[in-house]
């Protein structure tokens, strides 16, 4: 009988000591659960406060330096920012390169003197036989240099058929400055001729002297 009962008692206390281990074991797994879930939320938000383990080594940015943080936290620049340009030491100047030389073009050629063509000779106003019954005559010179001078000037105000003449047996030198068989037209050129300051006159060389 009393052996029954410590029986019993021993089966009553073996059973709440198993039931103790069981429930210090699973304390202990809720424990371990709620542990890592903390650790795993603070390392969550360390790094969205882009935090950086004091173990670990990184890289800050900070302008135009990069800074590697080491395990114990310091800072080391790794690309400082160049000195500036009153310390610098100025470096020696690059002598230029002397391009290869191009050989000499040769000389233009020089253009040869041209010789005028010489001046067309005087017409014998007196015995001229060409066709224009009327002459338009400009100026009356004695010399015949004085009346080329006249010709170029004439020339250049668009009667380019000027020519020179010479009548009372070669005493006087004139500009015939054209030839028509229309008196209106000779007519016409004296009145431009006059109007530009030059004196002018038709004459008939069928008119009897």
């Amino acid at each position: 009988m009393n052996t029954t009962k410590i029986l019993t008692y021993l089966l009553y206390a073996l059973l709440v000591g198993l039931i103790s281990v069981a429930g210090y074991k699973a304390c202990q797994m809720r424990n371990r659960q709620a542990s890592l879930v903390k650790e795993a939320q603070e390392f969550d938000q360390q790094r969205n406060l882009s935090y950086t383990d004091p173990d670990s080594v990184g890289t800050l940015f900070q302008g135009d330096t990069s800074i590697i943080i080491s395990g114990d936290g310091e800072g080391v620049e790794e690309n400082p920012a160049p000195p500036s340009s009153q310390n610098k030491t100025p470096e020696p100047p690059t002598p230029p390169s002397h391009p290869a030389e191009k050989p000499a073009a040769p000389p233009p050629a020089q253009p040869q003197p041209t010789t005028p063509p010489p001046a067309p000779a005087p017409v014998d106003l007196d015995n001229d036989t060409r066709d224009g019954r009327y002459r338009v005559v400009a100026g009356s010179f004695t010399k015949l240099e004085s009346a080329r001078r006249e010709m170029q000037r004439i020339i250049k105000m668009g009667y380019t058929d000027a020519e020179i003449g010479y009548y009372n047996r070669g005493k006087y030198a004139a500009v015939v400055v054209k030839r028509t068989n229309s008196l209106s037209e000779a007519n016409r050129i004296v009145d431009d001729l006059e109007r530009r300051g030059v004196d002018a006159a038709v004459i008939d060389k069928y008119r009897k002297k």
